[in-house]
């Protein structure tokens, strides 16, 4: 099992200002951090969720409404054409947020109001070093890590984000000097609506690399228990989650950048 980087809050009494000390540094080294028995005792949560982040970064809007707070719970009448995995029960693969975005948020807080009381929901992390590290033992996956810094891939995006104006996709690099964007049904789902804009070697580097980032030997897991807030580094580490099928699984989210 490996060892999660985790504050227990009540255990290790922290000031506020060695607190966000500690997750800033986290966040830029380890690319993660999880916060336990966060906002213990208090009663307007989402408050003190938004006061902290603020703290951390700049809290940015998730959609054009310009909501700053994100519930994250399966929505059964979503209608989304292409749904982000915020609205629905199912497996979320390992991947990056706002990853389509012209603008991906650098960090953001996931708050556990509810756990999933199943057994599932389990949280995946995965860092981008081990990735590369993975890919740079053979030629070839150097080669791959050229193609993907050098060639766009199209994205899709999800309609509960498209704000009915722009084209529903975006063109982006997958790696970059800034780290990883990736989400593995935006990009096949633009594989099967523009299949002559991808060259053999982009799918090659593309399958390549998700199945580097599939079958990683270190790829950390981790159970969401309530009043855990964990903040990741969109640039730097990828996350998912397995499936589940308690309906009542409740968590809030908070993007940010610096």
């Amino acid at each position: 099992m490996k060892t999660i980087n985790t504050v227990h809050l009540l255990n290790e009494p922290y000031n506020l200002s060695d607190l966000v000390t500690r997750v800033r540094h986290d966040l830029s080294t380890i690319g993660y951090i999880v916060l336990k028995n966060f906002g213990h005792g208090r009663q307007n949560i989402s408050q003190t969720f938004l006061d902290f982040c603020s703290r951390i970064a700049t809290p940015v809007p998730h959609n054009m409404a310009g909501n700053i707070i994100w519930d994250i719970k399966p929505r059964v009448e979503s209608n989304s054409s292409l749904t982000t995995f915020s609205e629905h029960n199912e497996e979320a693969f390992l991947h990056t947020d706002s990853q389509y975005s012209k603008r991906p948020e650098d960090i953001f807080g996931l708050l556990c109001l509810r756990s999933a009381r199943c057994g599932g929901g389990k949280s995946l992390l995965l860092s981008l070093k081990s990735v590369l590290n993975d890919m740079k033992q053979t030629t070839e996956g150097l080669n791959y890590i050229k193609i993907l810094m050098s060639e766009k891939f199209r994205f899709i995006t999800p309609s509960v984000f498209n704000d009915g104006v722009n084209t529903d996709y975006a063109e982006h690099y997958i790696l970059s000097n800034h780290g990883i964007r990736f989400r593995a049904d935006t990009i096949e789902k633009a594989f099967a609506l523009y299949p002559d804009y991808y060259s053999a070697p982009l799918v090659d580097a593309y399958r390549f690399i998700k199945n580097k980032i599939q079958n990683s030997k270190a790829i950390i897991e981790y159970n969401l228990e309530d009043e855990d807030l964990i903040l990741i580094n969109n640039s730097t580490m990828l996350h998912g989650r397995e499936s589940f099928y308690d309906m009542l699984r409740h968590l809030l989210r908070i993007r940010m950048i610096f």
